[in-house]
Parts: C-alpha cells; sequence; structure tokens
C-alpha cells in the first residue's frame, strides 16, 4: 500500500517482480481527488502528486483499475483477489482516490464479485460447434441459391445478394454472404 504520485510509483518494480515470478499480491494506491484529475492527457498534472497508476501498473499486474465509486470497492477488491489467485497467480492494483477512500459504505450492503457469474467458455463446445460450421459452409454457399437465410448450429448464414454476371465469356454467380 502506498500514498499518490511517487509513492505509487516505488510500487511499479516490485510490481513486475510479482508479475514475472507468478506471485499473487494486492497493490493498493492512494491517489489525488477525482476533482484534481488531469481532464486530458495534454495537461501533465493538476493534483499535488497526482499520477496514472493504472496506465503504471497495467503492464505488470493481472488487473489494474482506479475504484470511482465508493459502492464499487467491495466488488472491485473481491475481483482483484479472485484475479489474483486464478489460473497463473500473479499481481493486482488497485487506485483508489482519496475522495473515495473517505466514504462510509455498509459492506453488506453493496455488490460483491460473484465468481459463479463469472463468464465461463465451454472451449469443447466451441470446438464442436466450429467444426460442424467448417464441415457445413461450403454446403451452404453452394445451396443458398435464393436471398433469406438458414441456422446451422449457433451461426445463421444471411445470403445478402445474388449477382450473375460474365468474365471471359462464363456466367458466373456472386454471392454475399453474411454469417453471424
Amino acid at each position: 500500500m502506498s500514498t499518490s504520485g511517487p509513492g505509487g510509483q516505488n510500487l511499479v518494480t516490485p510490481a513486475g517482480n510479482c508479475y514475472f515470478d507468478s506471485v499473487p499480491c494486492l497493490f493498493i494506491t492512494g491517489q489525488v481527488k477525482q476533482q484534481f484529475m488531469r481532464p486530458d492527457e495534454s495537461i501533465r498534472q493538476i493534483g499535488f502528486q497526482e499520477s496514472d497508476m493504472v496506465g503504471l501498473m497495467s503492464s505488470v499486474t493481472k488487473y489494474s483499475v482506479m475504484v470511482s465509486k465508493p459502492e464499487d470497492i467491495k466488488y472491485e477488491l473481491e475481483k482483484a483477489i479472485h484475479i489474483m489467485k486464478s489460473g497463473r497467480p500473479g499481481p493486482v492494483h488497485l487506485d483508489i482516490p482519496i475522495d473515495v477512500a473517505k466514504e462510509m459504505i455498509d459492506p453488506d450492503e453493496i455488490f460483491g464479485f460473484d465468481t459463479e457469474l463469472e463468464s465461463v467458455f465451454d472451449i469443447s463446445k466451441i470446438d464442436e460447434e466450429s467444426l460442424f460450421f467448417i464441415q457445413n459452409i461450403q454446403k451452404i454457399i453452394e445451396n443458398s441459391g435464393e436471398l433469406g437465410s438458414s441456422k446451422f448450429g449457433i451461426f445463421t448464414v444471411h445470403i445478402n445478394s445474388l449477382d450473375t454476371y460474365e468474365k471471359d465469356h462464363v456466367k458466373c454467380d456472386q454471392k454475399i454472404i453474411t454469417i453471424k
């Protein structure tokens, strides 16, 4: 845990060490009041010792975020800890402006991070559907003489237009196909 500005910048090297060595670690930096943060990148600094800690820490952490609302602290803290320990372990970072840190919250009244709701992809299902699509795409193209849509597994094929033209005295059909 460190203050804003140079104090937070002193955490970049330790975060990098944790990142490359797969050491789970939670880094928390303080930040100036949000109203004193620079409004755009053409301004170097407005608040005393203001630094873009998320920008600095993003390349050496698995997750780096500024908590901009008090009601998000529980969610972001729980999410950071989950990410820190999930898969290949590594460091995470929360940047907390002083105006957010000073607010009173009731942890029981705000939402946390629910790992049950985390998106999980079934790679075998994706592989199965992709293979089905690849095996049938030629049939779809060959048999799609009319405009319209056809459903194939999780894919929908739309025949947007059918154009006939001649090239080198050979009659050709051109189909514009969109796959969703």
